[in-house]
């Protein structure tokens, strides 16, 4: 909970306004839990119509509840949501929503919308939501790092990696001040990307709705649609519809990662195995480029395709390491040798261990937490480090030193 660490001013507070008595109770039982954070509820027969006549200028959330049965009340909301857009986060509990009301709210400026009835999760989740853009935002000369990881063929893990290494780098306690860094997962698959379900979390929001606010997206807008999967770990998912590749313009992305990396630490990115508008942009700002394959012939030769991709896009390819996963141990060792020396990269291996992998699914846990994962852990680490010494090398910096890693952190990897 270190977003609510320390006392809010009495200027501004936030404020509840709701029909249902359940709903009440629920709202009153959720804040109780969140620590420095004192909502004010109040009981109205027509909730949208009191927000509508409030003084909400020393109001920073206003969570409502909302009819839609009701016609005119979808653009009664887009008005209330353009005119406390600048000044609080709106977040709307409605009942009889649909999914194209919900997107006319989003862009309207609506931080979230809830179905009716919510569960507690849902409401705890939202109420961070709503107050990390206020309470944790990064100064505006902050500047994270970005990762990027490229997958050389379906299956070969890459979706599983981004995951672990973001909630390892998620880890480290890298601020003068004592505080942890934060890590942003983005999925930046927009037909078939899959971070969400192999994270077991339920996003009411992706990159869908950011999409959608055009020039509008910004830190408010951003921090609404990421989904918490931890204190210093979100989730900015792929939407479940299937969007074209032209929806990711380099304009688009540019503006995304802008806002990325001033809010976060470190953005470790799913790139899909299909180029187009996106790629650019990303990997010309990626820190570090992992190719992700398996030790086969197949997968050699699509890293290659890859290198000299990143050359035809006159991009410096230094910047770029492998990750073979999966590997068979000395059955293995021989082929990743010549893959190495192929390739003339950096290279790192991940033990293939499918039953932890599976056990970690299943669960809904990080590789790190699982009982007799400590190989596997230690592999990430190991493929933190060598990314740390490509970016000192790039940075003209002293690497990190490259022996033995067994007793290495996490912090002083990156």
């Amino acid at each position: 909970m270190k977003l609510f660490k320390g006392s809010r001013t009495a200027e501004v507070a936030p404020v509840a306004i709701v029909k249902s008595e359940g709903l009440l109770t629920l709202i009153q039982q959720v804040v109780a839990t969140i620590p420095g954070f004192p909502m004010t509820v109040r009981a109205e027969q027509k909730p949208l119509v009191a927000a509508e006549y409030s003084d909400l200028s020393r109001v920073n959330v206003l969570l409502l509840e909302a009819d839609l049965n009701d016609p005119e009340a979808g653009a009664r909301l887009e008005k209330l949501a353009a005119r406390t857009e600048s000044q609080c986060t709106l977040v709307i509990i409605a009942h009889n929503v649909d999914s194209r009301t919900t997107r006319r709210l989003f862009r309207a400026g609506a931080g979230d919308v809830l179905s009716f009835p919510v569960s507690s999760d849902e409401l705890t989740t939202s109420l961070i939501s709503a107050l990390a853009p206020r309470e944790g935002q990064k100064s505006q000369d902050h500047t994270g790092q970005i990762i990027s990881v490229q997958k050389c063929g379906g299956g070969v893990g890459a979706t599983m990696l981004v995951v672990n290494l973001g909630q390892l780098l998620s880890g480290i306690d890298s601020h003068p001040e004592g505080a942890f860094a934060r890590v942003l997962l983005l999925d930046l698959d927009p037909q078939f990307g899959n971070m969400a379900s192999v994270t077991h979390c339920e996003p009411r929001s992706s990159i869908l709705q950011l999409i959608e606010a055009g020039d509008r997206l910004d830190a408010t807008l951003f921090q609404a649609a990421v989904h918490p999967l931890g204190a210093n770990l979100d989730i900015l998912a792929a939407p479940e519809a299937i969007l074209p590749f032209s929806a990711l313009s380099p304009e688009f992305i540019k503006r995304l990662l802008d806002v990325a990396i001033a809010s976060y630490d470190y953005v470790v990115i799913d790139h899909p195995q299909n180029w187009g508008g996106q790629t650019h942009p990303v990997f010309s700002r990626s820190e570090v480029i992992m190719l992700v394959m398996e030790a086969n012939v197949e997968h050699a030769n699509r890293a290659q395709a890859i290198l000299s991709g990143l050359v035809e896009l006159q991009l410096d390819t230094s910047n770029t390491m492998v990750v073979i996963n999966k590997t068979l141990g000395l059955l293995h060792s021989d082929r990743t040798r010549r893959i190495e020396k192929v390739l003339q990269r950096p290279l790192e291996t991940i033990p293939n261990r499918e039953k932890l992998h599976r056990s970690a699914r299943e669960q809904s846990r990080f590789v790190s937490t699982i009982p007799g994962a400590q190989s596997q852990t230690k592999a990430l680490i190991k493929i933190l480090r060598t990314a740390a010494e490509i970016k000192s090398a790039l940075h003209g910096v002293n690497a990190v030193n490259s022996g033995s890693t067994e007793d290495k952190s996490v912090s002083e990897a990156m």
